[in-house]
């Protein structure tokens, strides 16, 4: 199986068209969940591209959302120069900043409230980044932690992790084949 292969696999493509003839024969009854989170996240790559130069509004877009078509090939090729292209991806990394901003934010509330507006905020960030895999399994690792640490038990990160594996695969099987 060759590269391109498993990303089909991944994304649930089972078929390519050279030269499709496309008809529009309805709008509004795909998913709405992911219809707003598109509408959301353009809304912001819109904005930013506005707002600041090309190589910056690419690395923000990157960063924020996991957006990489922005970013020029000769920024891209400095990141591939000095490995620094992880930065560009919407990971784990961007859940932990945004549940400890938020649990510092909401430290004056009670603490049940203070989860829930996490766990809230943190599905809202999944939908804005485009459910991508990786932010998915940050979501519900994040999340196990956080439910963990409400109930009183300690966290494992082993028993995290292979709970956040298993959820993944109930949603999607070919996950498996996703590289993050």
């Amino acid at each position: 199986q060759t590269e391109y292969q498993r990303y089909q696999l991944n994304h649930q493509i089972y078929g390519s068209l050279a030269w499709p003839q496309v008809e529009v024969l309805s709008r509004g009854h795909g998913n709405r969940l992911v219809m707003a989170s598109i509408w959301l996240q353009r809304r912001c790559e819109s904005a930013v591209i506005r707002w600041f130069p090309k190589d910056e509004a690419g690395l923000l877009l990157g960063i924020v959302v996991g957006l990489q078509q922005h970013i020029s090939d000769k920024f891209s090729q400095s990141l591939n120069n000095t490995s620094t292209t992880h930065i560009i991806v919407a990971s784990g990394y961007n859940a932990t900043i945004i549940v400890t901003a938020v649990l510092a934010v909401t430290s004056s509330l009670k603490r049940r409230v203070s989860i829930a507006l996490v766990l809230i905020i943190l599905i809202g960030y999944v939908a804005l980044s485009g459910f991508n895999p990786s932010m998915i399994r940050a979501a519900i690792m994040a999340g196990i932690a956080i439910l963990a640490q409400v109930t009183g038990r300690q966290k494992m990160a082993m028993h995290i992790l292979f709970l956040s594996g298993a959820a993944m695969l109930m949603i999607n099987p070919l996950w498996i084949f996703d590289t993050s």
